[in-house]
């Protein structure tokens, strides 16, 4: 399998290994926004770290961007991280965030899984950003 989810309390880590297709990536985002406990989610890694070629256009940057989108939907509560130590893999999440532009979701790059737990484990709550933002 290219991918593989992991599950924690609120917690979810998508895997990515080997070479990867855009369909690769479309069938994971979709099979994570329709986990039942999907509105239990506060943090999600994608972990492209043992990606060793992938073939990700446009239109799948287009049709992970909407998925992303309509998940914001049933939960505003999501913080996520990229893990990518390929500079080309790395670029897409940068067009992946303008192209999503979901505002308050914005998506970090890190070159480890530990450093993006970390960062995501500091992060406020999108609840205490709007409060903070409200006053």
């Amino acid at each position: 399998m290219k991918y593989v989810i992991v599950r924690e309390p609120q917690w979810a880590v998508m895997q990515f290994s080997g070479h990867i297709s855009g369909a690769d990536v479309i069938c994971a985002a979709n099979e994570l926004s329709s986990q039942s406990d999907f509105d239990e989610l506060r943090y999600v890694v994608v972990d492209f770290s043992e990606v060793s070629e992938q073939s990700i256009d446009k239109s799948t940057i287009d049709d992970v961007a909407a998925i992303r989108i309509g998940a914001r939907v049933s939960n505003p509560n999501i913080r996520l991280a990229l893990v990518a130590t390929d500079p080309s893999v790395a670029s897409l999440a940068a067009r992946l965030d303008t192209v999503a532009d979901v505002g308050e979701r914005r998506m970090e790059v890190f070159s480890s899984v530990a450093k993006a737990r970390d960062w995501l484990g500091q992060q406020p709550t999108l609840a205490e950003i709007r409060r903070f933002a409200s006053k």
